[in-house]
């Protein structure tokens, strides 16, 4: 494209308030757009690493069992936390789990 303010060629031509600006008058990046230099991915290796060590923290204390339709104590919550069930759970649900 043709820039119509100064005539120069140029692949990014912005219109601020009516008015054609290229990379020359305009003042900006003929690339343009948003640099991703050293932007973290889901690819990265630390990233899938952190992610699997760390995936523990994010279980949640209740999963949704699709057979009765009701929220009910998540076994892998259970497995991973013992020292915390008594905190967690109501009575009605220690004693559907066999504690109480």
């Amino acid at each position: 494209m043709i820039c119509s303010r100064c005539g120069k060629k140029s692949n990014n031509i912005k219109v601020i308030n009516g008015v054609e600006y290229c990379h020359s008058c305009g003042q900006f990046s003929e690339a343009g757009g948003t640099t991703t230099d050293g932007l973290l991915t889901r690819n990265r290796f630390s990233i899938r690493r952190d992610s699997k060590q760390y995936e523990a923290d994010l279980l949640p204390p209740h999963e949704y069992d699709r057979a009765s339709r009701k929220i009910k104590p998540s076994e892998k919550f259970i497995k991973q936390y013992p020292h915390r069930i008594k905190e967690t759970y109501t009575k009605e649900e220690l004693k559907e789990i066999g504690i109480e």
